[in-house]
C-alpha cells in the first residue's frame, strides 16, 4: 500500500477552521494537477511563460516541469554531502531499504529522483481527491471537550480513544468543485542552488580557529569583537558554518526584557521560516537562536552562496516593519505564552527551570515571564528591538570551505547593517554564592493530570579550572552506569534515571558539577522515598564504588575516557560546534581535549576518591542543590491545561517540609543495604575497607593526611527552602568576568 502523508501543525486559528485548512491544501492539489498536464502537452513549457508577474518584478515562477530538474539538483547535492549518520541508523536505514528498492539502489533510494515520468505524476495527483483523503485531527482541546470517554471508540492496543466522523456532504462538494485563489502557485525560481561545488586548497586549512580581528589590519573591527575564522576541507565537504553572536547587557536587565527578548526572537524564526524556504531547499540552514546573553544567528550549508543567504536573513531581521502588526503581535504573543505555560507543565523542564533560577542572577521565574507577556504591546516590542541593536558586542565564527576574506565580509556586512555603538566587552552571567550545605526545595507539579515527579540532586562544584573538570568527569563516567543499575534496575524507581556531569553553558562563567535525576511516577513511589534514595546512592553507595573498584577496572575507565578524547571529530558539525563553545565561554582552549588527556592520565583510585569525599561529601564544603516537583497519586485526567492567552496563571506551589517528611526521607536514605546495593552494581563490599586500611597504612608510612573515611556516614546539613521567593531574594551574587 502506498500513501502521501501532509502533516499540517495548526495554529489556534487553524484548529477553529480545519476545513478551510484542509480546502487550500485541495485546491494546491488542484494546481499542481494542472501545471502537471499543461506541462505534459506543451513541448514548450518553461519557467518564463509561466509567470505574468515579471512585468512587475517579481521573482520567476516554475511550472511542474521546470520544478523537476531544480528538485533533482537539490536532492542529488543533499545526497553527494549529507553528514555520515551514526552506524546504527545507518544499518537500520538500509535494512528496510532492502526490502523495497534493488540492492544497487540501496544507498540511493528514496535519495534521488533519477528519471521523471510526468505521466506518473499526472496519474498520482489524480489520485489525491478529497474521498479518497483520510484526514487525522490531534489536539488536546478535543481531549479536554469529552466529557465521556467512554463513548468513544478505542485503538487496541495502547486504548486511546478517538472520535470517527464522516465529512459533511456540503463540505465535500465544496472541496471538489472549489476554484484555487491566485495567490496559490508552484515555488519561485530558486536563486540559492549551488553550482560550484570546488574544494579550497587544503594546505591552507587550519587546525584551530583564530582571531581575525587581533591580527595586524584588525583594528577597527576589533572595537565591535571578536571575528574567529577556521578554514577547514578536513571532511572533503562544500560546505560552511557561521555563527554570529550578538550581546546586549539590556536582554537580562528586567523581566519585561527577557519576555521582548522571547517574543522577538519567536517572531524572527516564524517569519523567517517563509522567507528562508527557496534557501533551506537548496540545503541552507538558518537558526535565531533565544539566549539571555543575546541572538545567535547561524547559517551554514553549500559556502558558494552562503552570504547571500546570511544577509538575507540579517536584512529582514532588520527590516523595522516586519512583524509589528497588531495581529502578528498578537498571534506571536499567544504563542510564546503557550510555549512558556507548556514549560512550566512538565516536570523535568520545571525542576532544570528551577535549578537556573537559583543558581544565576539572569534567570527570572516563568510565572513572572508569564505575567509580564501579557501586559506587553507592539510599542514596546518595536522600542526592544531599536533599543537592543543600538549597543552590541559582535562575535563571529566562521568554519569550514571559506576564505579569510569571506569571514570578514561576514563581519563587515553585520556592522554596517546593524550599525551599533560598539561594546568593546562582554559580561558573563552572574552565579550564585551559596554557603555550604544542601539546599532542599520541593514544589508540585503544575500539571494536575500529571501523575510523574522529577527530583534533581545538583552536586556544585563552582568555578573549576580544566584539572577540576576532568575529576568531575571522570567520576560521572564511573558512576553512571551504577547509578542506573542500582536505581533503574533494582529500586525500579523509573523509566528516566541518570548522572550526568555538566559545565555550565556557554556565556556564563565555568561553573560544573553532577546531577543526579530521577523521574518516577507519583503513584508507584513517594517523593520522599525517591529523595532518600538519590541520597543514599550518592553519598553512601558512590564512594564506596570507587574505593571498590579493582585496580585494573579503574584503569580500563580512565583508559575507556581518554579514548573518547582522542577520537577525532566525526563531522563538520562537531568540531564547530566544539569550537564555539570555547569562543563563548571566552576561554578559546581548542586544545582542551589534549590537556583533559594529559590530566586524566594522572588521576589514581585514591586521588579521585579523596576528590568526591573533599568537594561532594564534607559538609565544610560540598554545596547542592536538591530540587524536587512532587505530583499527586491519583491525578485529575479531567484537568484542563489548554487554556485561553487571557488565562494563562501558574501558581508554583512550595510545598512546606515538615518533620513527617524528614523523617521519611530519612528513613529511607538509611534503610538502604549497601552491601546489597554494591553487589548490584557489580562491587564487593569488603574491598571498600580493605582500600581505606591500605592506604591509612601507606599514608602513615609516608606521615600524610589519609582518607577520611567518617565522611562515609557522615549526614549532609540541609537548608529547606519554604519561601522561594524570600530565598531567591536574599541570596548573594558574584560578578560574572568581563571577557
Amino acid at each position: 500500500m502506498c500513501n502521501f502523508l501532509v502533516s499540517i501543525e495548526l495554529t489556534d486559528y487553524g484548529r477553529d477552521h480545519i476545513f478551510r485548512v484542509c480546502s487550500i491544501l485541495f485546491d494546491y492539489i488542484k494546481i499542481l494537477l494542472h501545471s502537471a498536464t499543461s506541462s505534459l502537452s506543451s513541448s514548450s513549457s518553461s519557467g518564463s511563460n509561466a509567470n505574468s508577474s515579471d512585468v512587475n518584478n517579481l521573482p520567476e515562477m516554475h511550472t511542474f516541469a521546470t520544478y523537476l530538474p531544480e528538485y533533482q539538483l537539490t536532492r542529488e547535492a543533499s545526497f553527494l554531502y549529507k553528514e555520515p549518520s551514526d552506524a546504527e541508523d545507518t544499518v537500520v536505514t538500509l535494512a528496510n531499504k532492502l526490502h523495497l528498492v534493488k540492492p544497487e539502489h540501496v544507498y540511493s533510494g528514496y535519495q534521488l529522483l533519477k528519471k521523471p515520468n510526468m505521466q506518473l505524476y499526472i496519474d498520482l495527483l489524480k489520485l489525491m481527491t478529497p474521498e479518497r483523503a483520510a484526514i487525522f485531527f490531534l489536539s488536546s482541546s478535543f481531549a479536554a471537550s469529552v466529557s465521556d470517554e467512554s463513548k468513544l471508540d478505542h485503538e487496541p492496543w495502547f486504548n486511546v480513544a478517538y472520535r470517527k466522523e464522516t465529512i459533511p456532504d456540503n463540505i465535500m462538494n465544496d472541496w471538489k468543485t472549489s476554484k484555487p485563489s491566485g495567490k496559490l502557485h508552484l515555488p519561485y525560481k530558486n536563486n540559492f542552488i549551488t553550482t560550484d561545488f570546488s574544494l579550497l586548497d587544503p594546505a591552507n586549512d587550519m587546525k584551530q580557529p583564530k582571531d581575525l580581528n587581533l591580527e595586524p589590519g584588525g583594528e577597527s573591527r576589533l572595537q565591535y569583537g571578536h571575528l574567529w575564522f577556521q578554514q577547514s576541507t578536513r571532511f572533503k565537504c562544500p560546505k560552511a558554518n557561521v555563527a554570529v553572536h550578538l550581546w546586549s547587557g539590556l536582554v537580562t536587565k528586567t523581566k519585561e526584557n527577557v519576555a521582548l527578548h522571547g517574543l522577538m526572537v519567536f517572531g524572527f524564526n516564524h517569519s523567517l521560516s517563509t522567507i528562508t524556504y527557496e534557501a533551506s531547499e537548496a540545503g541552507l540552514e538558518q537558526d535565531v537562536r533565544f539566549g539571555d546573553t543575546g541572538l545567535c544567528i547561524h547559517v551554514s550549508g553549500f559556502n558558494e552562496k552562503l552570504f547571500s543567504f546570511y544577509s538575507t536573513v540579517l536584512d529582514h531581521i532588520m527590516d523595522q516593519t516586519n512583524d509589528l502588526s497588531k495581529e502578528y503581535f498578537e498571534s506571536y504573543r499567544d504563542a510564546t505564552l503557550k510555549l512558556y505555560y507548556n514549560q512550566a507543565l512538565k516536570p523535568d523542564a520545571l525542576n532544570t527551570h528551577l535549578q537556573f533560577y537559583l543558581l544565576r542572577r539572569e534567570v527570572f521565574l516563568l510565572t513572572d515571564l508569564l505575567n509580564t507577556l501579557k501586559d506587553l504591546s507592539v510599542a514596546d516590542l518595536a522600542a526592544y528591538k531599536q533599543q537592543f541593536f543600538s549597543n552590541l558586542h559582535i562575535t563571529v565564527y566562521a568554519y569550514g570551505n571559506i576564505r579569510k576574506e569571506d569571514a570578514i565580509n561576514f563581519f563587515d556586512y553585520t556592522v554596517k547593517k546593524i550599525n551599533p555603538v560598539p561594546i568593546p566587552k562582554r559580561k558573563l552571567a552572574d552565579p550564585s554564592i551559596l554557603d555550604p550545605g544542601t539546599y532542599h526545595l520541593r514544589l508540585m507539579n503544575c500539571n494536575p493530570s500529571d501523575v510523574n515527579m522529577c527530583l534533581a540532586r545538583v552536586h556544585l562544584l563552582g568555578e573549576s579550572d580544566i584539572k577540576s573538570q576532568c575529576y568531575n568527569k571522570l567520576l560521572a563516567f564511573i558512576l553512571s552506569e551504577p547509578a542506573f543499575d542500582y536505581l533503574r534496575t533494582k529500586e525500579s524507581l523509573g523509566y528516566t534515571i541518570y548522572l550526568q556531569y555538566w559545565l555550565s553553558m556557554p556565556g556564563s562563567t565555568s561553573h560544573s558539577g553532577i546531577s543526579l535525576i530521577a523521574c518516577s511516577p507519583a503513584s508507584k513511589f513517594s517523593v520522599n522515598f525517591v529523595a532518600g534514595r538519590l541520597t543514599a546512592f550518592w553519598r553512601r553507595i558512590a564512594p564506596r564504588i570507587i574505593a571498590a573498584m579493582p585496580p585494573e577496572n579503574f584503569k580500563t575507565s580512565v583508559e575507556s575516557l581518554i579514548s573518547i578524547y582522542q577520537l577525532e571529530d566525526p563531522n563538520m558539525v562537531t568540531e564547530f560546534d566544539r569550537n564555539w563553545d570555547e569562543i563563548m565561554q571566552t576561554t578559546a582552549n581548542f586544545n582542551y581535549r589534549e590537556e583533559c588527556v594529559k590530566i586524566l592520565s594522572t588521576i589514581t583510585q585514591e586521588s579521585l576518591l579523596s576528590f568526591f569525599l573533599t568537594e561532594y561529601l564534607d559538609t565544610k564544603k560540598q554545596r547542592s542543590l536538591f530540587i524536587q516537583i512532587d505530583s499527586t497519586a491519583t491525578p485529575d485526567m479531567n484537568a484542563n491545561t489548554n487554556v485561553s492567552s487571557n488565562s494563562y496563571l501558574l501558581n508554583f506551589d512550595v510545598i512546606q517540609t515538615d518533620d513527617k517528611s524528614i523523617k521519611e526521607e530519612y528513613t529511607s536514605y538509611s534503610s538502604v543495604d549497601v552491601t546489597s546495593a554494591l553487589t548490584t552494581c557489580g562491587y564487593d563490599d569488603k574491598l571498600v575497607n580493605q582500600f581505606f586500611d591500605n592506604h591509612k597504612s601507606n599514608h602513615d608510612n609516608n606521615n600524610n593526611n589519609p582518607l577520611d573515611k567518617s565522611l562515609l556516614d557522615k549526614d549532609e546539613p540541609i537548608v529547606y527552602i519554604n519561601n522561594l521567593f524570600k530565598f531567591r531574594s536574599n541570596l548573594q551574587f558574584k560578578t560574572g568576568r568581563i571577557a
